[in-house]
């Protein structure tokens, strides 16, 4: 039992280690040079073009399925502008919905990849 129980306080130290050797390694890279206007990370703040980000922002679970609704996608537009006027600057989304005939990956085909491009071109 006693050999049992160093071997586990070993490998749970080993592990330790490891996590926090790989966090020191994420907090030492400079992503300050990205100039493609992509938010990145510095240490533990957000970064767009190498200044702060702050942002304001809300979160759209049903946005991919009303995207994937010809006629109802002005609602994506018009939840956009609502939260921009509101002074929202980004929106969390989830790429799925749920089965179907709003499926948006029901096999190899291209829809999910649709609907993705308008919501994110909003």
């Amino acid at each position: 039992m006693a050999c049992f129980s160093k071997i586990t306080c070993v490998l749970a130290l080993l592990l330790s280690l490891a996590l926090v050797s790989k966090a020191r390694v994420f907090d030492s890279v400079d992503y300050s040079r990205n100039k493609q206007g992509f938010v990145s990370i510095k240490g533990s703040h957000f970064t767009l073009k190498g200044s702060p980000f702050l942002f304001n922002g809300f979160n759209s679970y049903w946005m991919m399925t009303v995207a994937a609704d010809p006629n109802m996608r002005h609602q994506v537009t018009e939840v956009f502008r609502d939260a921009s006027a509101a002074g929202m600057s980004v929106c969390r989304t989830w790429a799925f919905a749920d089965g179907s005939s709003n499926a948006l990956h029901v096999g190899q085909n291209t829809r999910f990849y649709l609907h993705t491009q308008y919501t994110s071109n909003c």
